[in-house]
């Protein structure tokens, strides 16, 4: 795959560290994380971003941007009333928005053939990985099987099987 952006390593250690303090700075103590209240916060939490609900006309293919030079995270209206709704997937664009908005202002390399990156140089990584831990708290991973997860934090079913399958076994609590 060839990759034109390049962010600053990060390791899946230091993109949890985050997931909690976002959690923390939002005051959320549950779960199960409001993505669509998060969205609100945008502002408070991440100086100068705003958020931005177009329509499918003008996002076209695009579920979500985000725009660094602009300090904008784009998401089509559709993909929003899904995630107020709940849908897992409309909930984990959201978030990677705002993994992105967090992640890669000032940080992005551009505009250059990069070739092969290590996926935790590669943003969109970065951005997909942090959205998962946001909306996943590993404490959840750890404790319950994914089919729990979709129900208890209101993911994807994929989401769901890839964050229990990041707990090593010997951590997982065994029922039966």
């Amino acid at each position: 795959m060839k990759h034109t952006m390049k962010a600053m390593p990060v390791s899946r250690a230091v993109l949890r560290g985050i997931a909690i303090d976002l959690r923390r700075l939002c005051r959320i103590n549950m779960p199960y994380f409001p993505v669509d209240y998060v969205l609100e916060l945008v502002p408070e939490i991440i100086p100068g971003y705003k958020v931005v609900i177009e329509t499918i006309e003008k996002m076209g293919n695009n579920h979500g941007l985000t725009l660094y030079a602009e300090k904008i995270i784009k998401i089509r209206e559709d993909v929003y009333e899904g995630a107020c709704e709940g849908k897992g997937r409309d909930r984990m664009t959201c978030a990677h928005e705002i993994a992105h908005a967090i992640l890669h202002t000032n940080t992005l390399i551009s505009a250059r053939d990069y070739g092969k990156l290590e996926r935790y140089e590669d943003p969109e990584w970065q951005a997909k990985a942090l959205a998962g831990h946001i909306l996943i708290p590993d404490a959840i991973a750890r404790q319950h099987t994914a089919e729990e997860v979709v129900g208890i934090c209101g993911v994807s079913s994929d989401a769901a099987q890839f964050a229990v399958s990041l707990v090593p076994r010997h951590q997982q609590i065994r029922r039966g």
